[in-house]
């Protein structure tokens, strides 16, 4: 495994967006309750075509402008293909969907990460794709995305054995990927090679619990499996010994706790901190910027890419 060097959080080089709504802009549809405080929808509301990522109807089609730029880039680059949308989303033609990966396939330059949500459309079509395009995808990194351990069960079984890749963002409880019978990291023969995990941001943002993390980070440790830390997102966890030190003090206002099921509760005050802090409820603060740390430090270990 390799160590990102880039600034904290970003494991890419460029984005790109070649799968565009007919006319401009993007679209998806939330199907998931990662989905609700999409930052890709407030982007495409705000800077594009101002289309709600709802039921609408829309037509897509790839922009060519986007892929020549991808073509005309010389320096080996880690492009994040499609990050304002699900390329599987049920609108996107099957033939756009080949047409980006024999664009992909085309120009094994650069490395190219695409994730989806959509595991069940993932499996009716990436398998065929890869097969077809044998030998010609190695530079192209397939991940799923999901936020808790429902979608994590229902998901992973089904993309397995195809999946370069596994987000957790935003991270909105506790996953297990080894416990109850689950081997998505230690099986050496089928696992997960990398895992990413991020917390959420942006207006309405849900808060992660640290607990959450540190879990599935010693799960990658045990496993030996690379480990990337995006942010904690909007809620920034606070140091136990800052509560315990500095009780009433004007720094904690706002302060709230979130408990392991993901329950946030307001501050009761400093009288109920220990009584929370024994059941495990941890002590956080939605703060302006981004916390890329961890217990005091920065994980960006990504596998290493030839």
């Amino acid at each position: 495994m390799s160590q990102v060097k880039r600034k904290p959080g970003q494991y890419w080089d460029k984005s790109a967006n070649p799968i565009i709504v007919k006319g401009g802009g993007y679209h998806c549809t939330n199907i998931s309750p990662g989905c609700i405080h999409c930052w890709a929808e407030t982007t495409n509301l705000r800077f594009h075509n101002r289309i709600p990522y709802d039921g609408t109807r829309v037509e897509f089609e790839l922009d060519q402008a986007i892929l020549d730029k991808v073509i005309r880039r010389k320096t080996r680059t880690i492009y994040f293909m499609c990050d304002l949308m699900d390329y599987l989303h049920g609108r996107v033609p099957d033939a756009l969907i080949w047409d980006l990966f024999k664009f992909m396939a085309e120009n094994p330059q650069h490395i190219y990460l695409i994730l989806t949500k959509r595991a069940d459309r993932f499996c009716n079509l990436i398998p065929t794709i890869r097969s077809k395009l044998v030998n010609r995808l190695f530079h192209v990194k397939l991940g799923l995305t999901v936020c808790n351990q429902v979608e994590a069960n229902e998901k992973i079984p089904m993309v397995l054995p195809f999946i370069d890749w596994l987000s957790l963002e935003p991270m909105l409880g506790a996953i297990d990927l080894e416990g109850g019978g689950r081997c998505w990291l230690s099986d050496a023969g089928l696992r997960i090679p990398w895992i990413v995990i991020g917390g959420e941001t942006g207006p309405g943002a849900r808060p992660m619990h640290p607990e959450w993390v540190r879990s599935v980070r010693d799960q990658c440790l045990d496993a030996g499996v690379p480990f990337f830390f995006k942010n904690c997102g909007a809620w920034k966890p606070i140091l136990l010994g800052e509560v315990s030190e500095n009780r009433g003090l004007d720094i904690f206002k706002g302060l709230h706790f979130i408990s392991p099921d993901g329950t946030l509760k307001k501050d009761p005050g400093p009288d109920k901190h220990d009584e929370l802090l024994k059941r495990n409820c941890w002590p956080i603060q939605r703060r302006r910027g981004k916390d890329y740390y961890l217990d005091g430090r920065i994980y960006n270990e990504v596998p290493t890419w030839n």
